[in-house]
């Protein structure tokens, strides 16, 4: 076919600019390349391909036809290197050109006396097609004349063409050049010819030649950028701080050789002058954490104030930590900062938000204050527990919350998620009144629970004297919804439910998105959808709560798709959508004009919805565009990362001995992806290729959900041979872990022995960080490696045990019963912010044995704030710690610890109890009261249920909140339901996913004649939370189950889309062994992994080897581990083969899905997987 299916050098001209250049390195190689230029070998496969164009595409005319005869092609040969890619892009250009133009193609001659406009009207791929004999003439006059064309040619073409530009006219076509603004993989491509024109050796070159580059310097690799020459760094480093981010950015890997030419430039990194590092501060928030705490603290603190206006705004949990190094730093020459000055904070204000809880706490009150606007801007990135603090400060200093002005309201509004529900109580309501529309902007980051918001509408409404406030909720307009603004999220829902519809529809209230609770979402979305929203992108950013039987029938236009925030869709709602797209283009991923990346550029996240099988048939159009327009950083599976390496092998036929030509240009175009890569490629590299990709290995932020624990460790060991190819590694420095980067945690025993105390200590707060997604083995061998390094762990001050982060996990409770007391209590706040950081009970508990030790042991005494700062650790409190806390205390702070699992029964009554204290008995609770309870409500009595009426939960929020914890017994399960049905007030045959939404686990209190009585509409609307809820028996799932499979509902399972198969969820347990059996392998891949090991052994052993075959390789390493005991020995043999770990070569036999895709695939397929998997650039 006319796609690249024939392949004229060795089966590799269709992949990336970076892997189609190997055999072209390779030609001198015959043995290795099986092709020369003058066996005569390519010329006639090029004959035979053109004849076969020609003959299989007789309507395309003179697509390939200069003589409009067969006859002729031999000239047609000789005017162009078909060697290259051939596509269906390529052969539609060249049909484009005139026959005038078509007949200059094979003589310089003719070509380069064009008028401009019809040599500008060739396309680049068709001029990069073209002999290296027709080429070498071209001069600087006509390649200027393409500085358009090259903006916008895919990164493929720009490769093929700059290979073949003369220096020259390269040269002498830089001023035109340079200027351009590209995406990161065409800089590279143009970069090769910048390398080509001024010599490989970039010591050698002039200051003069690195400014004549100009924007192309972001194509140099990091090994080049390495080499620039002292005598010319300052010179060249000032340009480059003007260059980046105008029209590009030096990546983190070219920042770190940049750092390496200055090092040589300038020598010791704490040598180095203020003035020298502010020649640095363009790129200073690239440089890795350990090369920043290398600098010295005084000489920063006299460059901050440049280098903090360019990390205002950065707020990853990357660029925080890097920040709280600088802050440190600057700690050293500014002293403690509770010394610090109202000028200090001006010339550090970028980086503020890396200050600590600690550090908050500490600050110079009188400093905050007067550059409070400083510390509130809204591009700072605040933990709660920093707007805590902050609110802390605020209550010392002004202690009357009654007499704040509406000045300072304004001013404090953002840290109010920090205040306690006593404190919003007191607020000056006149002037937060005068201040409404300020106070109710949704804020970024983190806002007030519900408790909190509740509070705050229900002051303003009861004050207010604006008529459009009406206590008749059915008179509002979308001015009042308006002016309540973000604090419309502490409406119950029957206040929201009689607000009109036309109300909703009319006002903001979108904008509130992911804020509003899921309870309240329904409603908004149910009044927009009557008020005729007909658009997924009328929605907004609510969108997220439309069920995925709406999907499937709203208006759904891929050009309005870059409008919709997949990151916050659910998997089931992503395979709705992408199954929606499908049904309005075409089923057929390979089609070119519905499926290419033009069609597809605005899919961003949604993209994460294909299956492996979808993304291995996507067709062959330009998706190097995908590095710079749009892409996903995380959240692929191991199987979708999987299949695509697979079937760029299997298409190419791709061998390990041609990765020995990959260079360090080829790995950086790569990006993460290069984990996928199978260790006997990987150990062809050469040592610089090696360590640029150990580096984008480390660098992968999700690399445990591509790679399992095995390959990580295979390629840890292999990374450590990488930096062992230069000469013997005797001890691992901080240059070597920032290489390493994630690879670190995979590191054995014996090599993270060559990890010094110094180099750990530099490193603990990456390291820390990353060991969130470790496993238990990994974190147990970091916990080891600092008990060795400090051998008295109460040597470790507060903020290395808050570095310490996840590896915490890894230390036994004794072993933190051994840290400093003053260390824990000082280190509590800024404990598993940004980690997720959950100990057992028993190292929680020899943490509070150390807080105890500095508080005192009487809980009771210790106030609202200090149990708020122990988080999580609160659940380790013993049955008399929380028996003391006070009835006004507990009122403060039971939001922010009802939801925690922690709490055994025991001690769930005992803060029922205390709730009782507050609140009076369970029968004058409010809605609200119930709602804050959260999980701890599950300690109310059978008995104290049986005595409340619907109006005690008062509407569907109480009952969602309560529905949410899995611990209810049968009795209590159903006294909720009887409250529920109630509070609802409609028949269950009535109800969908609103109703079953709200009830939640409740509804595992229906019996089978109610779930049977559900209507096929209202099922298929609320399979998705069916299949969520746990303790479901067989026969009501069955229930469920066959009414799904009705005609009115979904059909037959045969028919059932990966959408609907996740929703199912654990309700596939009760297939028959006929519908397991029809099941797909990419439906199969759609389960989610938290579900699959509770299918039972009978779904698994129902299924087929070749359908085990085709899980995603965790889902088969779970089923292997749940019930290989009830399956055949070729069952289990096939669940082998689909986990299996690709540590050596690759098997490309496995999955059909890719066996019919043609060759020409591979250059899209490899280069949208440096955006898709690789995750170079956020969406």
């Amino acid at each position: 076919t006319i796609d690249g299916k024939f392949d004229t050098r060795g089966g590799n001209t269709c992949m990336t600019p970076a892997l189609r250049r190997m055999p072209e390195r390779a030609q001198s190689r015959e043995t290795r390349s099986g092709w020369s230029p003058g066996n005569g070998r390519g010329m006639s496969l090029r004959v035979v391909l053109l004849a076969f164009l020609l003959l299989a595409f007789p309507d395309e005319g003179r697509a390939f036809d200069f003589g409009d005869a067969l006859g002729d092609l031999k000239d047609l040969a000789g005017d162009f290197d078909l060697g290259g890619h051939v596509s269906q892009a390529l052969a539609d250009n060249f049909k484009k050109l005139p026959g005038p133009i078509k007949d200059t193609l094979g003589d310089p001659t003719k070509l380069f006396s064009l008028s401009a406009s019809d040599f500008k009207s060739i396309p680049l791929d068709v001029l990069g097609n073209l002999k290296s004999t027709v080429l070498d003439k071209l001069n600087a006059t006509h390649l200027q004349m393409l500085a358009a064309n090259i903006s916008t040619a895919p990164a493929s073409v720009l490769d093929r063409f700059f290979n073949k530009v003369p220096a020259k006219a390269f040269k002498g076509s830089l001023d035109k050049l340079k200027g351009l603004k590209l995406s990161a993989a065409k800089y590279y491509a143009v970069g090769k010819a910048a390398v080509k024109s001024y010599g490989k050796d970039v010591s050698r070159w002039t200051s003069k030649q690195f400014l004549s580059l100009g924007n192309l310097n972001f194509g140099l690799t990091k090994n080049e950028l390495a080499k620039i020459p002292g005598t010319n760094f300052s010179a060249v480093i000032d340009y480059f701080n003007s260059l980046d981010g105008d029209g590009g950015t030096f990546s983190s890997s070219q920042v770190q050789g940049l750092f390496q030419s200055a090092k040589n430039a300038w020598g010791n990194v704490k040598q180095w002058s203020k003035d020298q590092l502010g020649k640095m501060q363009s790129l200073s928030t690239r440089l890795p954490e350990q090369y920043l705490a290398q600098l010295d603290g005084t000489q920063l603190a006299g460059a901050i104030k440049g280098w903090s206006d360019k990390w205002a705004g950065e707020k990853d949990i990357g660029t925080l930590r890097k920040k709280s190094v600088l802050i440190n730093k600057l700690k050293t020459a500014w002293q403690d900062v509770s010394q610090w000055t109202e000028h200090n904070v001006q010339d550090a204000k970028g980086i503020l938000d890396g200050l600590s809880v600690k550090d908050m706490r500490l600050f110079n009150s009188s400093t905050f204050f007067t550059t409070l606007t400083d510390f509130l801007d809204e591009n700072r990135r605040w933990s709660w527990q920093h707007f805590h603090a902050m609110a802390e400060k605020a209550k010392a200093k002004l202690p009357d919350l009654a007499k704040l002005s509406a000045d300072r309201i304004e001013a404090a509004r953002r840290f109010f998620p920090g205040l306690l529900i006593s404190d919003l109580k007191q607020i000056n309501i006149t002037a937060l009144l005068m201040q409404l529309r300020k106070v109710s902007d949704c804020q970024p980051g983190v806002q007030e629970n519900f408790a909190q918001v509740e509070v705050l509408a229900n002051r303003v409404l009861n004050a207010s004297s604006k008529a459009h406030f009406s206590k008749d909720f059915d008179m509002w307009n979308y001015d009042a919804l308006d002016d309540l603004g973000c604090l419309a999220r502490g409406f119950l829902c029957d206040q929201l439910s009689d607000i009109p519809s036309s109300a909703v529809a009319n006002s903001d209230v979108r904008d509130i998105g992911a804020q509003w609770s899921r309870s309240q979402v329904l409603q908004i979305l149910k009044k927009l959808l009557q008020n005729n929203i007909k658009s997924l992108d009328d929605l907004e950013t609510i969108v997220y709560g439309v069920s995925t039987d709406d999907i499937a029938r709203l208006s759904t236009d891929s050009e309005d798709l870059q409008f919709v925030d997949f990151q916050k869709l659910s998997r089931p709602q992503l395979f709705a959508l992408i199954q929606r797209l499908k049904s309005i283009k075409t089923n057929d991923l390979s089609d070119e004009s519905d499926w290419g990346w033009d069609a597809i550029k605005n899919f961003g996240s949604l993209l994460l919805s294909l299956s492996p099988m979808d993304l291995s048939s996507l067709p062959e159009e330009s998706y190097e565009d995908a590095v710079s327009e749009g892409g996903v950083e995380a959240g692929w599976t191991e199987g979708q990362a999987r299949a695509i390496w697979r079937t760029l092998v299997r298409r190419s036929n791709l061998t390990a001995d041609q990765f020995v030509n990959v260079t360090d240009r080829d790995m950086a175009l790569l990006g993460s992806f290069v984990a996928q890569i199978g260790l006997s490629y990987l150990d062809k590299l050469d040592s610089v290729a090696c360590k640029q990709a150990v580096q984008q290995i480390g660098q992968t932020e999700d690399l445990a959900s591509v790679t399992s624990p095995r390959k990580r460790a295979a390629l840890g060991q292999w990374a450590i041979k990488c930096l062992q190819s230069e000469g013997p590694v005797t001890s691992l420095t901080s240059d070597h872990l920032i290489l390493l980067g994630r690879l670190v945690l995979s590191l054995n025993e014996t090599t993270l022995d060559l990890i010094g105390r110094n180099t750990l200590s530099a490193s603990l707060g990456f390291i820390g960080y990353a060991a969130k997604d470790a496993t238990d083995e990994e974190r147990q061998r970091l916990a080891n490696l600092v008990k060795k390094r400090w051998s008295n762990l109460g040597d470790l001050t507060g903020d290395q045990i808050t570095a310490l982060g996840n590896i915490l996990k890894g230390f036994s409770s004794g072993d933190l019963g051994q840290l400093n007391a003053g260390s824990v209590v000082s280190a509590l706040e800024d404990l598993g912010i940004g980690s997720n950081l959950v100990l057992n009970s028993a190292q929680s508990a020899a943490l509070i044995s150390r807080v105890k030790a500095t508080w005192g042991s009487n809980v009771g005494q210790w106030g609202a704030d200090r149990i708020l700062r122990l988080g999580g650790l609160v659940t380790s409190l013993t049955r008399t710690d929380l028996q003391s806390i006070t009835a006004d205390v507990f009122n403060d702070v039971v939001d922010h610890f009802g939801w925690l699992d922690g709490f055994d029964n025991e001690k769930s009554a005992d803060l029922l109890a205390v709730a009782k204290k507050a609140w009076g008995s369970i029968t004058s609770f409010s809605p609200s009261q119930f709602r804050r309870l959260g999980h701890l409500a599950v300690s109310i009595s059978s008995s104290e249920l049986s005595s409340l009426a619907a109006k005690s939960l008062g509407c569907s929020d109480t009952a969602y909140a309560l529905g949410q914890s899995m611990k209810w017994s049968p009795s209590q399960l159903r006294n909720l339901l009887r409250i529920g049905k109630e509070a609802i007030n409609s028949a269950v045959s009535d109800w969908d996913d609103f109703e079953l939404t709200i009830l939640g686990n409740i509804s595992v209190a229906l019996n089978v004649t109610e779930l049977q009585s559900i209507s096929a509409t209202g099922l298929r609307r609320s399979a998705g939370i069916l299949g969520k809820v746990v303790g479901f028996s067989n026969d009501q799932k069955s229930a469920i189950v066959n009414k799904l499979k009705t005609n009115t509902a979904w059909g037959s399972p045969r028919g059932w889309t990966r959408s609907q198969i996740n929703e199912a969820g654990s309700l596939l347990s009760a297939f028959s062994s006929d519908d397991v059996k029809s099941l797909s392998g990419d439906k199969l891949g759609a389960i989610d992994q938290t579900t699959i090991g509770k299918l039972g052994s009978n779904f698994f052993s129902a299924m087929t080897s070749k359908q085990l075959e085709s899980l995603e390789p965790q889902q088969a390493r779970i089923v292997s581990a749940s019930y290989s005991s009830s399956l055949t020995a070729d069952q289990n043999g096939a669940l082998q083969s689909a986990s299996s770990d690709d540590l050596g070569e690759e098997d490309t036999s496995s999955g059909s899905s890719a066996a019919s895709t043609t060759m020409g695939g591979i250059i899209s397929l490899l280069t949208m997987t440096v955006c898709l998997v690789g995750g170079l650039i956020k969406y």
